[in-house]
């Protein structure tokens, strides 16, 4: 892994690693209006644009969240067909927002 510089203004991106052969590492912390503490979680992004994985490293809502990230899984930034989850609505919104800005960061990284 290579840790790249980002030098725009993000809420939710902490960091974004290059995986040699394979794309983008993105780590993300976001919390919503619900939330204990925040959630953090890593988003793996190829070099065509899809995501390949979201590994969620901390989410302390009571809800049963674990199958939400598998629906951002060979999504691109569009995120068409993405939806919200029930129950943890906010959650989930603040989750999207922050996969959303992981693509910007990427784009951003990508372009140097």
């Amino acid at each position: 892994f290579e840790k790249l510089e980002i030098t725009g203004e993000y809420q939710a991106v902490t960091a974004v690693y290059k995986v040699d052969g394979k794309g983008y590492a993105v780590a993300i912390e976001t919390t919503s209006q619900y939330s204990l503490e925040p959630m953090t979680a890593v988003i793996g992004i190829s070099d065509e644009g899809k995501i390949t994985g979201i590994e969620i490293d901390n989410y302390s809502e009571s809800k049963n969240f674990e199958s939400y990230p598998d629906t951002f899984v060979g999504k691109d930034s569009a995120l068409e067909g993405v939806d919200l989850f029930g129950g943890v609505t906010y959650s989930s919104k603040a989750f999207k927002e922050a996969v959303s800005e992981a693509f910007t960061a990427v784009e951003e990284v990508a372009g140097k």
